[in-house]
């Protein structure tokens, strides 16, 4: 896999299997398609998760993101997330809902 000019092997090295598994997850999503798309990650403060938010933001798409705590929130929002939702809160779902349409991705972490 060629990295980027401005990676390092180093912090190449460290993508591993996550890195890889979030590369999957948005070409398998279309990531030429991405702009101006909401896109769902669950588990967006996850490794994997951390990785599909970046990728995605960089394709010009916007990620909202579940996580488990504030301290996660930061952490995918500091990805590129727009916004992070509690997934412990009662009926996540309906916090989702003005979110999206029809025509949105889910990418789970």
């Amino acid at each position: 896999m060629k990295l980027p000019d401005n990676t390092d092997f180093a912090a190449g090295a460290c993508m591993g299997i996550p890195g890889l598994t979030a590369v999957q997850a948005v070409h398998l999503a279309g990531n030429e398609n991405l702009r101006g798309k909401k896109v769902l990650v669950t588990g967006a403060s996850s490794a994997v998760g951390h990785y599909i938010t970046q990728m995605v933001t960089q394709y010009g798409g916007q990620v909202i993101g579940t996580v488990g705590s504030e301290q996660k929130a930061a952490h995918a929002k500091a990805a590129g997330a727009v916004e992070t939702i509690f997934y412990s809160m009662p009926r996540p779902q309906v916090l989702l809902k003005p979110f999206f349409t029809k025509q949105s991705q889910c990418l789970s972490a």
